[in-house]
């Protein structure tokens, strides 16, 4: 029997440049194949690797990629809605080093992200599905997005990065954490993941499964998010952290404090009416918290202090925290 001789599939071959594997000249066991096949990838005419990554950048920012099958560019996928556009950033790439930064902040930057996400009777007659790209589809934080918004709010975030992966525990009630480390929390990309001890919140909101092969996350609302956005006690701690944060900044003015609380949560100034809506329950939860100490003897924080926390609890608890708009 003849043996197959490494190479790649023949729609794919050039014969301008063929595939060719080479031994390395040095003295090495090595038989070249995988230099070869890494060669072939990154070469800058090659016709999918660009356009397969820049497609997956598209597709983090906007929710589905110009090819909407991330994982199939044949027959069998789905055409790119924009081909000429899936070209242009594909040379973009090349051109600039391969570099996923330089992608990142031409969508960015560019007229089609910076839409509003409100839909209007035109568009729905015209582009109900947005194929157009007429509108900036709204978009739910990843599980890692919120889990490092809520410790970026907080001011408990840790940026140290590389090193080993912050270690995780399975508590008395089932939930799976991450242990707190002296350095601080870290971001969610180094806290340490196994098919049997997902941490719960990254896995409630959406965190793929590490046994399939995951080429798109699965987006959903369900009655599990919010209820442990309500109820955990890691949020309860967050928020009381993200209390004591405000008022570390602005001190005790009630109305400066909800502007700074809503400011870090939202990356906005509040409305008008937002803001006398905050500043109503500040005052009444305050009377609330006042009255409760005075009947059970109960002082360990102020009563703003405790105002002021659970009103950060909401915030954090708010579609406009978990949603970009």
């Amino acid at each position: 029997m003849r043996p197959v001789a490494p190479g790649i599939p023949t729609v794919l071959e050039d014969p301008q440049h063929p595939y060719v594997v080479e031994a390395p000249r040095h003295a090495s066991p090595k038989t070249g194949r995988r230099l070869a096949l890494a060669r072939w990838l990154t070469r800058p005419n090659h016709p999918l690797t660009a356009r397969v990554l820049v497609n997956r950048i598209w597709q983090q920012q906007f929710g589905q990629g110009i090819v909407k099958t991330a994982d199939n560019f044949g027959r069998l996928g789905t055409p790119p809605t924009h081909p000429e556009l899936l070209d242009w950033l594909a040379v973009e790439l090349v051109e600039h080093d391969w570099s996923i930064k330089h992608v990142h902040r031409l969508i960015v930057t560019s007229t089609a992200f910076r839409q509003g996400s409100a839909i209007t009777t035109k568009h729905r007659l015209h582009d109900p599905d947005n194929g157009l790209l007429s509108r900036m589809p709204m978009r739910r934080l990843s599980a890692e997005e919120v889990r490092d918004s809520l410790l970026a709010v907080s001011g408990q975030l840790s940026l140290r990065p590389f090193g080993i992966p912050d270690q995780v525990t399975v508590a008395k009630d089932g939930l799976v954490v991450a242990i707190n480390s002296p350095q601080g929390r870290r971001r969610s990309i180094y806290v340490r993941q196994r098919r049997k001890e997902m941490p719960t919140l990254l896995e409630t909101f959406d965190l793929p499964q590490m046994n399939p092969n995951c080429t798109q996350r699965r987006n959903s609302t369900v009655v599990s998010q919010p209820l442990f956005l309500l109820n955990n006690r890691t949020v309860y701690e967050l928020a009381a952290s993200f209390a004591v944060r405000v008022r570390s900044e602005v001190g005790d003015d009630p109305a400066a404090q909800f502007e700074r609380a809503f400011l870090l949560a939202f990356s906005r100034q509040p409305a008008d009416d937002e803001r006398q809506i905050g500043l109503q329950s500040l005052v009444e939860l305050s009377k609330i918290w006042q009255n409760r100490a005075d009947t059970d003897g109960d002082a360990k924080l102020p009563a703003s202090q405790r105002a002021l926390a659970d009103l950060c609890h909401t915030l954090l608890n708010s579609a406009a925290f978990l949603f970009v708009d």
